[in-house]
């Protein structure tokens, strides 16, 4: 690389069937390298191998999947919303931790607003952080006049869950209900374009706040705690415990955006490397973009 780290080892993919089954089903040169590492020109490629890999077809290969691999988990965040804005379904897998994802830290601010439900500067906080987790229907004052009251209850209710029968009880009404004048987390993200990758990482961080609150017999404030730690060190921390890692909005995507950490790419079709320059003349194909 032009700062000075060493070109990755790179092998070629193992196609289904072999090299022989490949070259019968006449797909591209597998191996891309895009010179420029901007998103919108590594989602540009994407598409044009893709196009490539379905040419002559009535319907998508399914076999013809293409990972970017990335050298940071930030670059592959980039990349995979970009795919996403420019219409092409794509999964992000990285071993980035899912505390470092935005998200953790929004649930982080609601599960301080479940402990401290009166407490009304952090109410209006929350609120502010629409539509990252809730799409107000009527302006911001009128919900604060006409149903501030409405969200204290519903604050409350859920306290009384979580403390008498632990969060994981709580989380369906959490993320799946909403008082009056709000929409549910879930309806809210659901409605966001990256809506598989929000929701994929909802799951995730119920799943793993439960299962830490009662292996480590955490109360309420304690696993709020943990939170806070988790999302403090998971925005730095590129190398996640297992358990933790960005897991893929889907088992069996088309276009997979991952860092060189997790993947070789050896079982896609296609591979493509953004901002090697040139490094090496290891490239197949340069693209400038």
């Amino acid at each position: 690389f032009r700062d000075g780290s060493n070109f990755p080892e790179i092998r070629m993919p193992s196609w289904a069937g072999g090299p022989e089954k490949a070259i019968k089903r006449n797909l591209p040169d597998p191996l891309k390298i895009v010179t420029k590492s901007d998103p919108t020109t590594v989602a540009r490629e994407v598409g044009n191998l893709l196009i490539e890999f379905n040419a002559g077809r009535d319907k998508p290969d399914p076999e013809a999947n293409v990972t970017v691999l990335t050298r940071s988990g930030a670059e592959a965040k980039a990349i995979h919303r970009e795919l996403i804005r420019q219409g092409i379904p794509a999964s992000l897998s990285t071993t980035s931790s899912v505390f470092s994802q935005q998200l953790a830290a929004t649930i982080h601010q609601l599960l301080n607003c479940v402990l401290k439900p009166e407490k009304s500067e952090m109410r209006r906080a929350l609120l502010f952080a629409r539509p990252a987790l809730f799409d107000i229907r009527t302006e911001l004052e009128d919900f604060i006049e006409n149903h501030e009251e409405d969200l204290i209850i519903w604050l409350r209710e859920l306290r009384a869950t979580w403390t008498e029968k632990g969060l994981g009880a709580a989380w369906p009404a959490l993320t799946g209900s909403a008082p009056k004048g709000l929409v549910s987390i879930k309806e809210s993200l659901a409605k966001n374009p990256l809506r598989n990758r929000h929701l994929t990482d909802l799951d995730h961080i119920g799943e793993l706040l439960s299962t830490r609150e009662r292996a480590e017999h955490l109360t309420p404030t304690g696993l709020v705690k943990m939170l806070a730690k988790a999302t403090n060190e998971g925005s730095d921390a590129e190398d996640a415990a297992d358990d933790e890692k960005i897991r893929p909005e889907s088992a069996y995507p088309q276009v997979v955006v991952q860092t060189m950490h997790s993947s070789k790419g050896l079982q896609y079709h296609g591979v493509i490397i953004p901002s090697l320059g040139n490094s090496r003349g290891n490239s197949r194909e340069k693209t400038d973009g």
